[in-house]
């Protein structure tokens, strides 16, 4: 490695050595020519036109060497080509140490001084381009001034000695300052060389995570789609084994055991496919105006089975200057984030109380709000833990890693939606005596609020009565399973196929379902968009459709919210399902 390395940095020193070249010959070339005018009337006029000419056809030399360099670089190697370099600059040397020999006149100190300035001015000309590569520099610059400092010593002139001694005094500095910028240049060299080859093992690795990244999804995917097929078949038949009037009452107790640990199964889903939906960004804010305690008072209600095994008091306490409950917001979002954090609350809190507190309050834009405060009596939360309770999987009081605990992921999630909603979750905690989890929402208008009835169907076991429904699942425990849970709910007919084909077929003869519920992946590589578009087209009519789908990468979940369907994930609790299908019906 070291050996490459030291290659690769005499490589770019030459490449560099050349670069300097054409600019090093139109130096030359008006050096000799200002010279040669200068000179032109006080020498022989031929030997200074030779002496030119011979300086010209160097540089002519040096223009076709830079051409290969350029274009032919292959038919030699770096070695080769500084060796060729090195030949140059000792032919220049000579012919500008030669200058003295041939032109100087030291009985006229004006054209004396004239030769001197310019011979040992070529020598610091060469000094920027050539230190790249000392040889290069040093061949040019001992011989010249060697020459020059002879041609001196030789005159009789005492005078010139004195020039002597100061032009080798000059080639000692020279010779020092050519080191010193030599190593700062191959430093650089240096550095670079190793700059670009960290960012390229940085690419490369940047790669193999990218790669590694996209491996990690495709699994999670596939294995996410894979595990929610049987929790959403187990959570269906449950359902409906619960609905058997008949069974007995230990096969109910069971049933519901079963139940719990199902619907237990499906929350610790449903925070990964929220965790899914923020990362793909798939998550749209949809604000409206409705009664914030209404909804606090119905979240409190559905908890109460957990709150009643631990014995917690849970109320919603309202402010007395606060007249009017409506806020602007998105209700399916802030109920999600009030969800998670009371059932954190209530995971932590052995005994006591939970109280929601709605206080006035000022949105982070300066508007009028309702601040939402979830004041329990549990643990607490360390000082040293305050920032880290927002990260995902961290979890405190939680060792054993209790699955009723969920994973770690219901603050995260709060926060991330919560940021969604431009607002923010703040946390104040003291330890054994509780903490508080608030955050703000802007003001409403109850004359704004949507007052359309919605029908309530999670009591009306034959809302399907006289219903034709299609089913289009390809794995056939989800068909057998939704069938049963269909007949339950009074569903006449109920088509079930495997895909669109089927389907398809189905309609061809005479069955034209109500609605189409169809999973979205299905074999072959089709999916149930495609499949719901051929029963529309070969039905002739615009039916009622819904998707339900275990897939929660990015590129699915853009797809079936661009195709306008309405969207179920799996597992799907039967209530979620009865209202969805209740919601095609009623638009």
């Amino acid at each position: 490695m070291t050996q490459n390395r030291n290659n690769e940095v005499f490589d770019t020193q030459i490449r560099l050595l050349y670069q300097q070249q054409a600019p090093l010959m139109a130096a030359v070339f008006f050096a000799a020519s200002v010279l040669a005018f200068i000179l032109w009337g006080t020498v022989d006029k031929q030997l200074i036109t030779n002496w030119l000419v011979c300086i010209y056809i160097y540089v002519l030399l040096l223009a076709i060497r830079l051409w290969l360099f350029k274009h032919k670089n292959h038919i030699m190697s770096s070695k080769g080509w500084a060796i060729n370099n090195i030949v140059g600059t000792v032919i220049s040397a000579c012919l500008w140490g030669a200058v003295p020999f041939l032109f100087m006149d030291f009985s006229s100190p004006a054209y004396t001084s004239i030769i001197i300035v310019v011979v040992v001015g070529t020598t610091v000309g060469t000094l920027a381009s050539a230190s790249v590569y000392p040889p290069s520099y040093v061949s040019y610059t001992v011989p010249c001034l060697l020459l020059t400092v002879t041609a001196l010593f030789i005159n009789p002139e005492e005078k010139s000695n004195y020039l002597a001694v100061l032009c080798l005094g000059f080639l000692i500095v020279n010779l020092a300052y050519c080191r010193n910028i030599y190593h700062t240049i191959k430093d650089a060299i240096r550095l670079r060389i190793e700059h670009v080859e960290l960012l390229r093992q940085l690419e490369i690795k940047s790669d193999i995570a990218e790669r590694a990244n996209i491996s990690k999804s495709k699994f999670l995917a596939a294995a996410s789609h894979d595990l929610r097929q049987p929790v959403h078949a187990l959570s269906i038949f449950t359902d409906a084994l619960k609905n058997i009037q008949t069974a007995p009452e230990d096969v109910k107790a069971l049933t519901d055991k079963i139940s719990r640990s199902v619907n237990g199964l499906e929350s610790l889903f449903n925070s990964l496919l929220d965790i899914s939906q923020l990362d793909a960004g798939t998550v749209d804010v949809n604000n409206e105006h409705y009664n914030l305690k209404i909804q606090c008072e119905e979240l409190l209600a559905e908890l109460k089975p957990q709150l009643d095994i631990k014995n917690l008091i849970a109320r919603v306490e309202t402010a007395s200057d606060l007249a009017d409950l409506t806020v602007h917001s998105d209700k399916l979002l802030v109920r999600r984030i009030l969800s998670n954090l009371l059932t954190n609350a209530i995971n932590y809190t052995q005994s006591g109380s939970i109280v929601i507190q709605l206080s006035n309050s000022a949105c982070e834009n300066d508007q009028q709000g309702i601040k939402i405060s979830i004041i329990d009596t549990g643990k607490g939360i360390p000082a040293s833990d305050l920032t880290k309770i927002f990260d995902e999987y961290h979890q405190l009081h939680n060792p054993e890693r209790d699955r009723n605990k969920g994973l770690g992921l219901g603050l995260s999630i709060s926060k991330r939606l919560a940021d969604l909603l431009d607002t923010k979750i703040e946390v104040t905690s003291t330890l054994d005596k509780g903490s508080t989890f608030s955050f703000t929402l802007q003001k409403g208008s109850s004359d704004k609020i949507n007052t359309i009835k919605v029908t309530n169907t999670l009591n009306a076991e034959m809302f399907l009565a006289g219903k034709c429904l299609m089913v289009i699942d390809d794995e056939q425990d989800i068909r057998d399973a939704m069938t049963a849970l269909l007949v339950q709910w009074g569903g006449a007919n109920i088509i079930c196929t495997a895909d669109q084909f089927e389907a398809c077929e189905a309609i061809d003869n005479g069955d034209i379902p109500d609605i189409i519920i169809s999973d979205y992946r299905l074999r072959d590589n089709r999916n149930g968009i495609d499949a719901i578009e051929a029963v529309r087209e070969k039905a002739g009519l615009q039916i009622p459709a819904l998707i339900i789908s275990g897939d929660t990468g990015q590129q699915a979940m853009t797809i079936i919210k661009e195709s306008g369907f309405m969207l179920l994930h799996k597992p799907v609790a039967p209530a979620k399902l009865k209202i969805a299908i209740n919601t095609l019906f009623n638009p």
